[in-house]
């Protein structure tokens, strides 16, 4: 049913962008290869190069305004109340810190191809092996066969890339270090015997450096201009590439030397080991499907062809899955930072969206697989990092709702200030809650008495603590979260680029988690109970869901047209995936609401996000 090749990506051309390329990544560093024949292209990424104009930013106390902008939006004057909360409650400066590519390494071949008697490459292949973490390029030219490995080395810090061929002193390369042209950054570029590298400053102080070690067996070896060292007439030539920055040490440039001389020569050692640690991640959980070995001969890009025009390929969606474990492992494991959009990968100076840490889905949306596949410990870092937040989280939270507890806004850095940064969108007080899930979660996979009580507890408490001082009373009597969002969506009659609303219905799933899970855990600790009737008085009072006039589940409490029925987001579907509150046993009826809500969005033409894994979750069930 499987064989050797069934966890293997592979095509028969270079990667053309960025996009296309493969990604490698040991938590802390990465980097894209393109496997180019002429030139090949290393994107290098560290976790930790972040741009920092703004990192000191904070919140002042703005709570004043929101009665009166409760008492708008409770009116149903969703224009006047939502124009009042953008003005006092937004950051009106997009101070998100955007993350930053490290530089490029670059192989270039420096036999001119015109003296190459047979030019044109007649085999190509290039590979990623999700169970050992390898890259690898093969191609020929001329009667000459090569051959590059790349990997993360975990175990050293490193990226290690081998070139070899199948004759000897076949190997004539430039290697060089560069970094795309930025007016914000100053770049200082060395070479030294086996030695290229660069050590770059942002104008706001922030330093890192990038280092590689060249290794040789046959043929000679000189330095070049600026980072850059010729090979000439080698049998086998191996690199090893650090990167740090000044995020905990003072010196990117000594970080990256000792990373360097401590890091073996001997290729197979430095693979060895880089499998036998890896491995001990990726081998924790198999999924098996038929695989038929005669599509195993068809390049990735052939085998989706065929899925899109009606074929079945189950092999191709086990191996879909294993490339999810593979992102994460690569990309959260011995690391300080969580994943952020783009788990450690990215070659713009202006990523999409800062290639931020969003906290309305997309961080928790990188973490779902952690604990069902068995990667509890890639966890760590995103738990860290949360645990980061709170001293601001506490702050935004007396500074602008006059609550205890904690809030985080929507989007947020590497440096610990969950505030408001992105006008409308964020005057959203639910990303606490939504990460409080990945601490329940973690105590239900685990069963461990100790995390409930010393972190999952403590969180959860500080998000119910939040809501028992934000939620107010609405003309029916009822406990509504004011202002409230369905994050980065909007209805017809409200604001934009957001709709800001009186509870909108992943707010109220949030808190209903919320509180029940503080509830269970206060009587599996057997603590706090003169806490619990509050708590259950609010999950009594909190509106019921709706079922709006399509047969779907509302959105938000009223049932609005929508501006865009096929919007990328179902916050709103919370309940269903990966929430706990719409189960086909529990709430039935909403449960086929929610599924006729996001058969609506797909009709109408949602192509990318998180329903696509909905619909697949409901179909199953």
């Amino acid at each position: 049913m499987n064989n050797a090749q069934d966890k293997v990506i592979w095509l028969d051309k270079p990667a053309g962008r960025w996009l296309d390329a493969f990604p490698i990544g040991n938590g802390r560093i990465g980097a894209m290869v393109f496997g180019g024949v002429e030139r090949e292209r290393l994107a290098l990424n560290h976790e930790n190069l972040w741009r920092g104009v703004t990192r000191n930013r904070t919140t002042e106390p703005k709570h004043q305004y929101l009665p009166e902008i409760r008492r708008l939006l409770l009116d149903g004057k969703w224009i006047e109340g939502g124009e009042l909360a953008i003005k006092h409650l937004s950051g009106h400066e997009r101070r998100v810190q955007p993350y930053q590519p490290v530089g490029d390494f670059w192989i270039e071949q420096t036999v001119p191809l015109s003296s190459i008697e047979e030019k044109t490459s007649h085999y190509y292949r290039r590979s990623l092996d999700l169970s050992t973490a390898v890259v690898t390029v093969r191609y020929d030219l001329g009667d000459v066969l090569y051959r590059r490995e790349s990997f993360a080395s975990a175990d050293h810090q490193v990226i290690v890339t081998r070139i070899s061929a199948n004759k000897l002193g076949a190997i004539n390369v430039k290697l060089a270090l560069s970094r795309i042209e930025d007016p914000d950054c100053e770049i200082r570029s060395w070479s030294a015997k086996d030695m290229l590298g660069f050590d770059g400053m942002f104008k706001e102080g922030i330093e890192f450096a990038a280092q590689a070690r060249v290794t040789i067996t046959g043929g000679t070896i000189s330095t070049g201009e600026g980072a850059s060292v010729l090979v000439e007439g080698a049998d086998e030539v191996l690199i090893a590439i650090a990167m740090a920055t000044d995020y905990k040490h003072p010196d990117p440039k000594m970080q990256c030397e000792s990373l360097l001389e401590a890091v073996p020569t001997n290729y197979d050692k430095l693979l060895n080991s880089h499998i036998s640690e890896y491995s001990s991640y990726f081998d924790r959980v198999k999924l098996e499907l038929y695989t038929d070995t005669e599509l195993e001969k068809l390049p990735i890009d052939k085998r989706l062809e065929r899925i899109r025009s009606g074929h079945k390929d189950p092999g191709l969606i086990a191996r879909y899955f294993d490339l999810g474990r593979y992102l994460l492992i690569s990309s959260s494991r011995k690391c300080d930072q969580p994943a952020n959009l783009q788990g450690i990968w990215n070659e713009q100076l202006k990523p999409p969206w800062n290639c931020d840490i969003h906290l309305d889905v997309n961080i928790e949306m990188n973490y779902w697989p952690a604990e069902v596949c068995g990667l509890s410990d890639c966890m760590q870092p995103f738990f860290a990092f949360m645990d980061g937040l709170i001293p601001h989280a506490q702050k935004v939270s007396r500074d602008l709702y006059n609550c205890r507890g904690i809030c985080f806004c929507i989007q947020t850095d590497i440096w610990d200030r969950p505030t408001p940064e992105s006008p409308c969108h964020d005057i959203w007080t639910g990303g606490a809650a939504w990460v409080a899930e990945h601490y329940w979660w973690r105590w239900e996979y685990s069963r461990d008495k100790s995390f409930l009580e010393k972190e999952a507890y403590p969180f959860l408490k500080m998000c119910a603590e939040f809501y028992e001082d934000y939620l107010v009373r609405d003309k029916q009597g009822r406990l509504v979260p004011v202002p409230s969002q369905s994050p980065e969506n909007k209805f017809v009659g409200g604001t934009a680029p957001v709709s800001i609303c009186v509870g909108a219905t992943m707010d109220l799933l949030l808190i209903r988690e919320v509180m029940e899970h503080c509830i269970e855990a206060s009587k599996i600790l057997g603590i706090d109970s003169e806490m619990r009737p509050k708590w259950e008085a609010i999950l009594k009072d909190l509106p019921p869901f709706q079922i709006g006039k399509h047969g779907q589940l509302q959105e938000w409490l009223e049932d609005f047209e929508e501006v865009e029925p096929g919007h990328r987001h179902i916050s709103h579907l919370l309940g269903v995936h990966p929430g706990e509150q719409m189960t086909p046993e529990r709430l039935p009826e909403f449960y086929k609401a929610a599924r006729v809500s996001l058969e609506r969005r797909l009709a109408f033409g949602a192509g990318f996000g998180w329903h696509a894994n909905g619909l697949d979750i409901m179909k199953a069930t």
